[in-house]
């Protein structure tokens, strides 16, 4: 949601939660957020200096997986990935390729 909305992101992953780290390893790569890991006065002050980012538009994941599906297809997950991202802008690049480990699965549990 606060990508959604143009939000800053500060980020402190709970240390040994691998989710929380894997989470805080994507949000630095893709640079959508300030990623820290000790909450001090120096990493806030960067983090309110930072830019603003602009609001992220994301597609329905759920509605294109489920037209997908519905429509019979099974195997070839590029169209459904190509056209689920065909319209989003500036994170594009990023996402685009981060989903192909999600719709690699779902291909293969279908």
């Amino acid at each position: 949601m606060s990508l959604h909305l143009g939000k800053k992101l500060l980020v402190k992953p709970v240390y040994d939660q691998f989710k929380q780290l894997s989470n805080a390893v994507a949000i630095r790569k893709a640079v959508l957020g300030h990623v820290v890991e000790n909450i001090e006065p120096i990493s806030i002050n960067r983090w309110l200096q930072g830019s603003q980012p602009a609001p992220a538009r994301h597609p329905d994941a759920a509605l294109e997986i489920c037209c997908w599906v519905s429509k019979g297809n099974r195997f070839q997950t590029e169209p459904l990935i190509m056209r689920s991202w065909q319209d989003v802008s500036e994170m594009k690049t990023h996402w685009k390729f981060a989903m192909r480990p999600v719709f690699a699965n779902l291909e293969k549990n279908i």
